[in-house]
């Protein structure tokens, strides 16, 4: 038996398992792939002409869609018969009779693969002729079966083409052709699950068709009749066999009519065995199964009936540990033979390589176990379990060994045949479907219960109001049950990346961590950033994850043999560890599981990010009200301090030099020592001023008298000139002292006028300071408006996020209301689309919580802003009193100006008397020559002296007002 398989428009592997699944004739392993490529018919004797040249009679042709008839065709099945020499069609029988039809179904395609066929029956067809003739006509499967009976020959063609399944029979030593065919539709989807299943029906047919023409063309022969009657009770029963009787060539097609027979008997027994098989398959995949419970029993029952349908003696699933261990899990066996159920089996014999070739979907058969060559150890197993035979085959669970399919023959060794194989892998395949489906539900239910875990975590943590208020809201046991672990903690690090464990949720056969201290010198330089960018580590085995003995001397007392490690983050802030711990035996992580694990941290974050956001806003706000309570206590100080301060200048206005201004912190008290100072100086200067006034008074009025006196007596005491003189000389040397003080009062009034000038440039330097102050509080409130804008464009943001929100629910909508019109094939699909409009909704309820905090954010940012503008206007009308007192200081330093005008006419005056004793003394010394111009000089003194006493006088009236 031979095979040819044509792959078109689809993957190699993936045409591959189809092919070996649906064909019939599959090639027998690899010796069965090293046959020649050309169809080539033994040698045999040239046999005579079964048909005779004559063309047939309508009349013959009517008996042959009588017998055709009495077969059994219904629906689109029909049988025509082909002259491929001259491309003739003889005639068309349908179930309703024969047809005046004169084209062949499926047209030249059929013709040529007709051709073809003739041409392999009588000369051989190559490898690549045929596929030129697949290729030609795009067909993906053609199976060829040459069979031989006696001294005649038929060859036979199935195959798949133009919605048609069709079944073509030579006629030996002839050109014609039988084309029996039937629409695709007509088959049933049991039927179409295996190429054998609707091929036999019309692959008899034609052969049938092929028999009746026989005997039609040779019914003048009595012992035909003979073979008449036995094909018509074929038609209808392939269990009868004609005896050969009559002429060679009667005897001839007797033999080729019971080889037929035979054969078409074969193809029914086949059919019915895949029948069966698909039977069981359709079995397997309309049952219902939501648990292990069904999953058992659902095995069970399938093993059962696989092993009867196969005929074995026992059918075992050899089921995986995680270690890769096993033991026998499910069995069907006979009463007679050893039961091998829930032993554990260790196979030294299953290396890595192999298991990895399961893995890849090998099948294994083994005609005889104690000749193939195996390893001992696993003789001595199969002697155990009384096995002479196995078959081998995967059972593939999510892309995963999840363990295999085994069938025994116990008795006596067995070739497998290639659809006992092909049976097998399509029965390891359904049950690794179900497994999947189960686990699939499995699945979606468990995150249905972990969404609703995270809702209520989430519920839970929003109660804190603090960091260690929401880690102390953390349901511990609540996670650990959903994952299954031994231990869940919370580990809390301190500034010096030391930890301790202040949360836990242990079960009762394990110690306890609460409040346990555990420091990895390494942590800080190896991990801290890791776990920083959101790092979660999942460990299956901490003995074999590279841990240093350090470490692992400190989770030896609390047994831990895995863990699943995720950061507790706030901001960019590692506050700590959510650990979980499995401490029974290692365990392999499973994806969902470490992403349960690391929402529930992500979760976490948010709530703490959410408090901490919250805590800034509160402190922001209570920094404001602060600022702005200090900044008005500020204002009043100043307040006082300046009404305080003009109080003092309007005293040192009236005259009151005794006045002292407070010296207080800041600006003001800056202004008042600067004022104090200039008031010291002031009250000096008025001091000097006051004693030389009244020291040149005395002198005044001393000297008066004296002149006085020289005036009436000129002439009588001419004698006192000299002493006169001398008093002269003595009144010279009190005004040149009286000159010296002047000027020395001069250089006083010139300080404290500079001092003044110091002032009045202190001032200004103050009113540059609170104009920066100003100028600070504007920059201020633009960052304050620029977190304003920055918040409205968060609030642009969550705005798109509800969008999407809202488009992701109707998506939803639109999801389920497919699911329902799908119907029951939808109702999975249909809860994920509900659960998916749920998550849009609860995220738009999310963002909807983000705009009512951003906006609460804007309106507090916009009252701070409203507080700093106030505080400028306060700034400007502080700086606008520092004016005013500036210019009352302004008007000091002109006070104190013209008391150094005044001063400094003093000091000319004393210049000027100066000048006018040293004349007296000249006019003295003349005395003696002339006491006429003596008396006239003395009156010129004397008007000089009143004139300073009224300088005098007008000095004192001007000093008088100053209280020192």
């Amino acid at each position: 038996m031979l095979e040819y398989n044509t792959l078109q428009q689809q993957s190699k592997e993936q045409r591959k398992q189809q092919l070996k699944d649906q064909s019939l004739f599959a090639s027998q392993g690899a010796a069965s792939a090293a046959k020649p490529t050309v169809i080539q018919l033994p040698e045999t004797i040239e046999p005579k002409p079964l048909i005779n040249s004559r063309a047939v009679q309508s009349e013959e042709l009517a008996q042959l869609a009588d017998y055709l008839k009495y077969s059994g065709m219904t629906g689109s099945q029909q049988v025509q018969l082909l002259n491929t020499a001259s491309g003739a069609l003889i005639t068309t029988i349908t179930a309703q009779g024969s047809s005046n039809e004169q084209q062949v179904t499926g047209s030249q395609a059929i013709r040529d693969i007709a051709s073809s066929l003739v041409k392999a029956s009588q000369q051989g067809l190559t490898s690549d002729q045929l596929a030129k003739l697949k290729e030609q006509y795009s067909l993906e499967e053609i199976t060829l079966i040459p069979s031989r009976q006696a001294e005649s020959q038929t060859l036979t063609a199935s195959f798949v083409y133009d919605n048609k399944q069709y079944a073509l029979a030579t006629v030996p030593t002839t050109n014609w052709v039988s084309i029996a065919s039937i629409d695709l539709a007509d088959i049933t989807a049991v039927q179409q699950a295996a190429f054998l299943a609707f091929t036999a029906p019309i692959l008899a047919l034609a052969i049938v068709a092929v028999l009746a023409l026989l005997y039609i063309t040779h019914r003048a022969s009595a012992p035909l009749r003979y073979l008449e009657d036995t094909a018509e009770q074929a038609a209808s029963a392939a269990n009868l066999i004609a005896l050969p009787r009559g002429t060679r060539e009667t005897v001839a097609l007797t033999q080729t009519f019971n080889g037929l027979i035979a054969r078409v008997k074969s193809l029914l027994n086949e059919q019915t065995i895949v029948v069966e098989q698909l039977n069981l398959l359709s079995k397997i995949t309309n049952r219902r199964t939501f648990n292990e419970q069904d999953i058992e029993q659902v095995f069970s029952e399938a093993l059962d009936s696989a092993r009867q349908i196969l005929g074995v003696d026992r059918l075992v699933i050899y089921r995986f540990k995680a270690d890769w261990s096993g033991y026998i899990s499910h069995e069907a066996v006979t009463s007679s033979w050893t039961r091998a159920l829930n032993k554990e089996i260790e196979d030294a014999c299953i290396p890595t390589s192999l298991l990895d070739a399961y893995q890849k979907d090998r099948v294994v058969p083994t005609s005889d176990v104690f000749n193939a060559g195996f390893h001992p150890d696993h003789l001595k197993l199969m002697e155990r379990l009384q096995v002479k035979a196995n078959l081998v085959v995967p059972i593939l669970h999510e892309n995963h060994l999840f363990g295999l399919l085994i069938a025994h023959h116990c008795a006596t060794t067995h070739d497998w045949r290639q659809t006992e194989i092909s049976f097998m892998k399509q029965l390891a395949v359904q049950l690794g479907v179900m497994l999947d489906r189960v686990t699939f539900i499995q699945g979606r239910e468990l995150q249905a219960e972990r969404s609703q875990l995270l809702r209520d975590i989430t519920l839970q943590l929003t109660q804190g109001d603090t960091s260690e208020a929401v880690l102390a809201q953390l349901p511990l046991v609540q996670i650990r049950q959903m994952l299954r672990v031994d231990r869940v903690i919370v580990y809390r690090f301190d500034e010096n990346w030391k930890g301790t464990i202040t949360a836990e949720s242990v079960g009762a056969d394990f110690p306890r961590a609460l409040g346990a201290e555990i420091h990895d010198p390494c942590f800080e330089k190896d991990y801290v950033e890791k776990y920083k960018r959101g790092r979660v580590q999942a460990t299956p085995n901490i003995y074999e994850a590279g841990l240093t003995e350090c470490h692992l001397n400190q989770l030896k007392p609390f047994a831990v043999q895995a863990n699943l490690v995720a950061p507790i983050l706030q901001g960019k802030q590692l506050l700590g560890l959510l650990i979980a711990h499995q401490c029974s035996a290692p365990r392999n992580w499973k994806q969902s599981e470490v992403d349960l694990f690391s929402q529930v941290a992500n979760q976490l974050a948010l709530v703490l990010d959410r408090n901490n956001l919250l805590e800034q806003k509160e402190a922001s706000a209570k920094q404001a009200e602060q600022l702005a309570e200090e900044q008005r206590q500020q204002k009043e100080a100043l307040q006082e301090q300046l009404v305080a301060l003009l109080q003092q200048v309007e005293e040192a206005a009236k005259g009151d030099l005794t006045v002292q201004a407070e010296v207080t912190v800041g600006e003001i008290g800056t202004v008042a020592d600067f004022f104090n100072s200039i008031v010291e100086s002031l009250r000096e200067i008025v001091t000097n001023v006051k004693q030389s006034v009244l020291q040149v008074s005395q002198a005044i009025g001393e000297d008066e008298a004296a002149i006085r006196q020289l005036t009436n007596i000129a002439l009588e005491q001419a004698e006192e000139t000299t002493r006169t003189l001398h008093s002269v000389e003595q009144m010279t040397l009190s005004i040149q002292a009286v000159a010296e003080d002047a000027h020395q009062a001069a250089v006083v009034a010139s300080r404290a006028s500079s001092t003044a000038e110091s002032g009045s440039a202190a001032m200004d330097l103050t009113v540059q300071n609170i104009q920066n102050l100003r100028s600070v509080i504007g920059d201020t409130s633009k960052k304050m408006k620029r977190l304003s804008e920055s918040s409205q464009q968060i609030s642009k943001v969550t705005s798109l996020i509800e969008r999407i929100a809202l488009q992701t629910h109707l998506l939803a909508i639109n999801a389920g209301i497919e699911a329902t019109r799908v119907g029951e094939e939808g109702q999975g699909f249909g809860a994920l689309a509900e659960e998916i409009g749920e998550l849009a909704t609860r995220s738009a309820n999310a963002t909807k919580e983000v705009e009512v905090i951003v906006s609460a954010i804007q309106s507090e940012t916009s009252q701070v802003v409203e507080a700093m503008e106030q505080s400028t206007a306060i700034v400007v009308e502080g700086t606008q009193s520092i004016q005013n007192t500036k210019q009352s200081l302004d008007q000091i330093f002109s006070v104190f100006q013209q008391i150094d005008q005044l001063v400094k006419s003093i000091s000319e005056a004393t210049i000027s008397q100066t000048e006018t004793s040293q004349i007296v003394t000249a006019l003295m010394e003349e005395v003696v020559q002339a006491s006429q111009q003596t008396s006239d000089s003395s009156s010129k003194v004397f008007n000089s002296l009143q004139h300073t006493v009224e300088i005098a006088q007008q000095l004192q009236t001007a000093v008088e007002p100053f209280k020192v």
